[in-house]
């Protein structure tokens, strides 16, 4: 029971008064663990989706998140590839690393105004093209 209640439960302060500090607080909290993640994310350099991306189930799941994070992050290549191999053994984990290892090699050639295309491209579901714009 935080104080707000209490006050309430005395009579202390209005219904319309207690609801409205409570949403004060739920706001504070929230932007407190906002600020946090933001923290961590600053510490380390990645983007917050980097983390989501040990924690994929699926091989489409995880192309969609590697093309969000290398958009933000492309120097993360190399480490996105590692986490890639974590599927081997499951349908189309092949062709998976083979685009991943791909984007690794051709990304730092792609100008920051193509890589978004670029990742799209490869990253989509039918057909990907690993090649550098034109």
């Amino acid at each position: 029971m935080s104080l707000a209640d209490a006050f309430r439960e005395v009579g202390l302060i209005s219904p319309e008064e207690h609801d409205k500090i409570r949403v004060e607080q739920e706001n504070k909290t929230r932007a407190q663990e906002g600020a946090q993640l933001h923290s961590l994310t600053r510490k380390s350099g990645r983007p917050a989706n980097f983390d989501r991306l040990q924690t994929c189930q699926s091989i489409n799941e995880f192309k969609d998140t590697a093309r969000q994070v290398l958009t933000e992050y492309p120097e993360g290549a190399s480490e996105v590839a590692q986490l890639a191999h974590r599927f081997q053994g499951q349908e189309g984990s092949k062709r998976l690393i083979w685009i991943v290892l791909s984007v690794r090699k051709l990304l730092p050639l792609v100008t920051d105004d193509q890589r978004d295309q670029f990742l799209r491209k490869a990253f989509r579901k039918a057909n990907p093209v690993v090649e550098l714009p034109k």
